[in-house]
């Protein structure tokens, strides 16, 4: 046991405590302040490598969800733009070159472009679609679902009890999970998953 790596982790725990507590202050309903704080108490019992894949593919990022629209809305109008931009590139050369290439020149270029929409509906997405949620996604579902089970056999007692504390206080996990550290930051009686 070393006291410097022991001290680093907590000093990590303290700074996470901090992002996720700005985080809630973003947030006003109760209800989602609580679903956030059980997604970053499932995550930050999660192994590393597990952990920043899942917070890649598991819904949870409420507190920016109204940044997350806007960037999305970004990104889609600048794909059309840039779809737009290309087809009218593409349309140019095909116009300016076909005295040079012949007629067939539109007609391979349209066999072209449906044969690469063909391959990209048929092949491309369903195999990207695949990996990004199901291969990737398997990585970490045990380690996840196994939590979820342990969670669920002793959340009952715990979001009953209305006096008492955990006798678990002392655990590492208290200190160095940053959702825990979090949890502290609200009352009981109001945020019940605190517990």
């Amino acid at each position: 046991f070393d006291p410097n790596i022991f001290s680093r982790m907590v000093f990590n725990s303290r700074k996470e405590t901090v992002k996720i507590v700005r985080t809630f202050e973003k947030i006003s309903s109760t209800s989602i302040k609580q679903h956030q704080l059980m997604y970053e108490y499932l995550l930050w019992n999660m192994s590393t490598s597990s952990r920043a894949i899942a917070r890649v593919f598991l819904v949870g990022k409420i507190g920016s969800l109204k940044l997350d629209k806007n960037v999305m809305y970004i990104k889609c109008m600048l794909s059309v733009l840039v779809l737009v931009v290309s087809l009218g590139i593409m349309m140019y050369y095909v116009i300016a070159f076909q005295s040079t290439i012949g007629v067939e020149s539109l007609q391979l270029w349209l066999l072209i472009v449906f044969l690469c929409f063909g391959v990209d509906s048929l092949v491309i997405q369903p195999v990207a679609i695949l990996m990004k949620w199901a291969v990737v996604v398997s990585y970490f579902k045990f380690e996840l679902l196994e939590l979820k089970n342990r969670i669920q056999k002793r959340s009952h007692l715990m979001l009953t009890r209305s006096f008492g504390v955990i006798q678990s206080y002392k655990w590492f996990a208290q200190h160095l999970n940053p959702a825990c550290r979090a949890a502290r930051f609200y009352p009981i009686s109001t945020f019940p998953v605190s517990r």
